[in-house]
C-alpha cells in the first residue's frame, strides 16, 4: 500500500511538474530593450491629457511595444517596419484622477520574446484653477517696473545635468534637491535648460521636469547643442582571419539630437597598438548607423592568435558639435586554424 501512494504521489507531481513547464510564456531576451522618455521617473505630472513617449530596440527585429498603466494594458502598437533597430511610441494617456500610477513599457522581438519593462512612476496632481475677479468700477493699475533678476534653475529632486538636452547625452555633473544653477539658455521647445554649475567649466543640460526656473526673460537664447550616441553593439562579438566564415562583424549605434547628424565615424586599432584607423559609418533608417568590419581588413591581423578590438563612435551635426563615446573593448579578432 505504501508503495502504491508514493508512485502516485511521484506521477502527480511530475504531472504538476510539466503542466507548469508548458504554461510557462517566452523567456525574457537579453538583447532586447525597452525605455521610456517621457515621462521622467518620479515625475509630477498636471491632471491633463499627456504624451507617453517610449522605445523598443532589439539587434534583429522590434514587432511590437505595449505601454500599459498600472498594470492595465493601454495600447498594443505593432511596428510597421520591424527590421528598424529602434521603434518608438508615442502614445496620448489621460489620467482618470489624480493619484500615483506606474507607466510601464515592455517590447517584443519576431520570437514573441519580450524585454524587461521599462518603469516610470509618476504623481498626477490636480491643478488649482485660478478664480475670476470681477471688477464693476475698474480703475487704473500702474504698470510696475520690471525688477532685474538672473535667470536660473533651483532641482525639485535629485536630477542629473547632461552634455546635451536629452536622455541619452552622458551626464556631466549631478544636483542635489534644492540646489540652484544659473541659466545661459534654452533648446528649441523649451523643455531643457543650458546651466552652468560652478563645478564645471562648460555648460550642462537640465530637465525641466526635474527643476523650477525663475526669472527667464522672453528672448533667452536658443543654444545649440551636441548630437547623443547610444545603443552601440557589434552583431558579432568574435571575429576571424584564419579558416572561419565568421570574418565580419557589423557596428551598429543610435545617433541623433536636435540638430541633424552628418557625419558618424567607427574609429578602432588592437588594443596596445598606437596607431588608430576610421571607417565612415552608413545611416540606415532615422537616427541608427552602421558599419561592416573585416577581419582582413585590419593592420597586423596576421601577427596575432586573439586580441581585442578597442573602438568608439564619433557623431558630428550640422552646426560642427560633435560628442565622442567611451571606448569599448566588447570585440575580439582571433586566429581559427
Amino acid at each position: 500500500m505504501r508503495k502504491t501512494i508514493l508512485i502516485f504521489l511521484s506521477t502527480t507531481v511530475l504531472a504538476l511538474l510539466v503542466s507548469a513547464c508548458g504554461a510557462s510564456g517566452p523567456s525574457i531576451s537579453p538583447g532586447l530593450i525597452s525605455w521610456i522618455d517621457a515621462p521622467l521617473n518620479d515625475s509630477t505630472l498636471p491632471l491633463a491629457p499627456y504624451q507617453i513617449v517610449a522605445h523598443g530596440s532589439a539587434p534583429d527585429t522590434v514587432e511590437a511595444l505595449e505601454i500599459s498603466v498600472n498594470g492595465e494594458i493601454l495600447s498594443v502598437v505593432n511596428n510597421p517596419d520591424p527590421g528598424d533597430l529602434l521603434f518608438t511610441v508615442k502614445l496620448g494617456w489621460t489620467p482618470p484622477s489624480a493619484g500615483e500610477y506606474l507607466i510601464q513599457a515592455r517590447s517584443q522581438n519576431s520570437g514573441g520574446q519580450w524585454s524587461d519593462p521599462a518603469l516610470a512612476r509618476v504623481v498626477v496632481s490636480e491643478d488649482d484653477q485660478p478664480s475670476i475677479a470681477l471688477e464693476f468700477n475698474p480703475t487704473e493699475t500702474p504698470t510696475p517696473e520690471p525688477i532685474s533678476c538672473d535667470p536660473e534653475i533651483r532641482a525639485t529632486m535629485n536630477t542629473t545635468c547632461r552634455m546635451g538636452p536629452s536622455t541619452y547625452n552622458d551626464p556631466a555633473v549631478y544636483l542635489l534637491e534644492g540646489e540652484s544653477a544659473p541659466v545661459l539658455g534654452r533648446n528649441q521647445d523649451s523643455s531643457w535648460w543650458a546651466v552652468q554649475p560652478d563645478t564645471l567649466e562648460q555648460a550642462c543640460w537640465v530637465s525641466g521636469t526635474t527643476a523650477t526656473s525663475v526669472c527667464i526673460p522672453e528672448d533667452l537664447e536658443i543654444l545649440e547643442s551636441p548630437p547623443y550616441i547610444t545603443r552601440v553593439f557589434p552583431s558579432n562579438p568574435e571575429i576571424y582571419w584564419g579558416d572561419n566564415p565568421q570574418k565580419t562583424t557589423t557596428i551598429q549605434a543610435q545617433c541623433g539630437g536636435e540638430i541633424p547628424v552628418t557625419n558618424v565615424r567607427f574609429i578602432y586599432h588592437l588594443a596596445g597598438k598606437a596607431q588608430w584607423y576610421n571607417i565612415s559609418m552608413v545611416l540606415t533608417s532615422e537616427d541608427v548607423w552602421h558599419v561592416t568590419l573585416d577581419a582582413r581588413n585590419i593592420d597586423g591581423y596576421r601577427d596575432i592568435e586573439s586580441s581585442i578590438i578597442e573602438y568608439y563612435i564619433e557623431a558630428t551635426n550640422q552646426a560642427g558639435l560633435f560628442t565622442k563615446s567611451a571606448i569599448l573593448n566588447n570585440l575580439k579578432l582571433k586566429k581559427m586554424p
